[in-house]
């Protein structure tokens, strides 16, 4: 099951209104029914709100650069996968 092997996908931005900005009515993304999908806003600045072993992978696409405390951050996803 899943996308590609991907078999539940988690989305966090700081930002409600861009967290959801490409949903398609009940449908979050196209296929987005294959794999169970889960967004939740989230403060990078702080203590990422998951157990550590959550994550097998973490990818960011064009957002890093608004962290104001990058090293902090990957310290923080380095503990969590």
């Amino acid at each position: 099951g899943g996308i590609g092997g991907v078999r539940k996908l988690v989305q966090m931005d700081s930002s409600h209104k861009m967290l959801h900005r490409d949903d398609i009515g009940d449908q979050d993304f196209p296929g987005s029914d294959r794999c169970g999908t889960y967004k939740t806003v989230g403060d990078e600045e702080k203590k990422l709100p998951f157990p550590d072993g959550t994550f097998d992978l973490v990818l960011s696409s064009t957002a890093l650069h608004w962290v104001n405390d990058l090293p902090n951050l990957l310290l923080e996803v380095k503990v969590r996968r």
